[in-house]
């Protein structure tokens, strides 16, 4: 079996300590050596994000520096056009061959979105899908509807490259990138900002 590489994407317009819990949560589930942090460039979904697609970066190198299973992406960044998640996995599997378990990171609330992604039933020929559940909100019928096979066994994910659905309820925080941008353009830091990223924007006036 192979170690699956796992990919979390997200404007992290700041990243948040909530960001940072997940994506270890899942990284220690799935058992991965590698993980990729992608901000996204052109969000097709929602509003442009505020800061610019380098301080993003170096907003997550800051919030996961002492992990070193994670690994700050910048493909998106550098793509012209709509970042959308079809295109990135297919360089990540044209990239990474045939072969290797490639794992999408998703919120149970964005992975109900994905019927209206670009290219939906592709996906599921990519990569599998971990969802991270919330109390009260289900994972609806369309998902499974593209194409993933639900499975609660996560050496199904190690064992074959793509296809694959897992969810897991792990705790999810209620940091909220928009209010913490909301607080710092008060003048307050959040105290839900990871320390490393809290202390490097206290000297800049990115969200002031």
């Amino acid at each position: 079996m192979s170690a699956p590489l796992l990919v979390y994407g997200g404007t992290f317009d700041p990243v948040h300590a909530g960001h940072v819990a997940v994506a270890r949560a899942a990284a220690d589930v799935l058992g991965v050596e590698r993980a990729l942090l992608i901000p996204c460039g052109d969000p097709p979904h929602r509003q442009a994000p505020q800061a610019p697609g380098a301080l993003r970066a170096r907003m997550l190198r800051l919030a996961f520096a002492e992990d070193p299973r994670f690994v700050v992406d910048e493909r998106e960044l550098q793509r012209h056009g709509p970042s959308y998640t079809v295109d990135t996995l297919s360089e990540l599997r044209h990239q990474y061959g045939p072969n290797l378990p490639l794992v999408l990171l998703l919120g149970v609330d964005a992975a109900n979105g994905l019927p209206s992604w670009r290219d939906p039933r592709r996906l599921a020929e990519l990569c599998h899908l971990f969802v991270v559940e919330r109390p009260g909100v289900c994972l609806g019928d369309a998902v499974y509807a593209l194409g993933w096979q639900a499975t609660d066994d996560v050496d199904v994910l190690r064992i074959s490259p793509a296809g694959a659905l897992l969810h897991r309820p792990i705790a999810v925080s209620g940091a909220s990138s928009t209010a913490i941008r909301t607080a710092l353009a008060r003048g307050v830091t959040p105290p839900e900002l990871p320390p490393a990223v809290a202390a490097w924007l206290r000297d800049r006036p990115l969200y002031r």
